[in-house]
């Protein structure tokens, strides 16, 4: 793999992560409450222990939010 390659790489991983962080702090912060009602009553410790999972699948969050119509029965 050249430098170039390389660099780009980092990069492209880079802007997912950051993506994905701006998405994981808005989801955690009160997002999360409209796929899951019980999602309110999460404690800050919670709310720091998803930030990583959402990272990773914000785009499969993304989609969950803006397709879901209704939440989910208990």
């Amino acid at each position: 793999m050249s430098v170039a390659a390389a660099s780009l790489l980092v990069m492209v991983i880079g802007i997912y992560l950051a993506i994905g962080l701006v998405t994981a702090v808005a989801f955690s912060a009160g997002l999360a409450k409209r796929i899951d009602p019980d999602a309110g009553d999460m404690t800050w410790g919670a709310r720091l222990m998803i930030i990583p999972g959402v990272m990773g699948l914000w785009p499969l969050m993304l989609k969950k939010l803006f397709t879901q119509t209704e939440p989910p029965v208990s």
